[in-house]
């Protein structure tokens, strides 16, 4: 589907779902895929993507080049994919889940503990890097924004943090966190089996 548009474009469907809505002139876009394949590409001023899969076979992908990008990803989706530009917002509670983002701020949730990886990376963000995950593998990778309110448990949680490091609180059962720019601040649980700071 090709969205015009220059208000809003919204796409509700049942089976595969393909959004475009690189116009950047469009003030609001919205998705909303039940079952297969969802691909978002959107430009738009607000852009919202919500995957609820009912299979594990459908994987879910939004490019965002707007101000404010979210995107849900339900257990039902095998992998959830994000990169956006804009402000970006990720709720994921697929097996798979990976988030990039070039803009002004990443907020990433994997509260799912079946979940097997979690992976964020912020780049030449303006905005804070916030991460909260449950998956079985964590990984947050900040090399220019601020890494913010990173806290993960489930078997291993790794941080790398270029500069701007604030904190991270663990539970997994191995952190390790990197500053080579200073500010190193980590805070381990006693069930934490193995922790690094360097």
């Amino acid at each position: 589907m090709q969205c015009a548009s220059a208000e809003s474009c919204n796409q509700d469907c049942t089976r595969g779902c393909q959004l475009d809505c690189s116009n950047e002139n469009t003030a609001d876009c919205t998705q909303e895929c039940k079952t297969g394949s969802c691909s978002f590409n959107c430009a738009a001023q607000t852009c919202e993507s919500s995957c609820a899969h009912g299979s594990s076979s459908g994987k879910c992908d939004q490019s965002c080049d707007g101000e404010g990008c979210n995107l849900y990803c339900s257990e039902g989706a095998k992998t959830c994919n994000q990169k956006c530009q804009g402000a970006c917002v990720t709720d994921c509670k697929s097996r798979w889940c990976g988030v990039t983002c070039t803009g002004s701020g990443c907020d990433v949730k994997c509260p799912n503990n079946g979940t097997e990886s979690c992976d964020q990376t912020c780049q030449k963000s303006a905005g804070d890097c916030k991460m909260r995950c449950d998956a079985k593998v964590c990984t947050s990778k900040c090399t220019d924004g601020r890494c913010q309110a990173i806290s993960c448990g489930g078997d291993r949680c790794t941080q790398e943090c270029g500069k701007n490091c604030t904190s991270m609180a663990c539970t997994a059962k191995s952190c390790e966190l990197s500053c080579p720019g200073g500010g190193c601040i980590m805070s381990c649980s006693s069930s934490v089996e193995v922790g690094h700071c360097l």
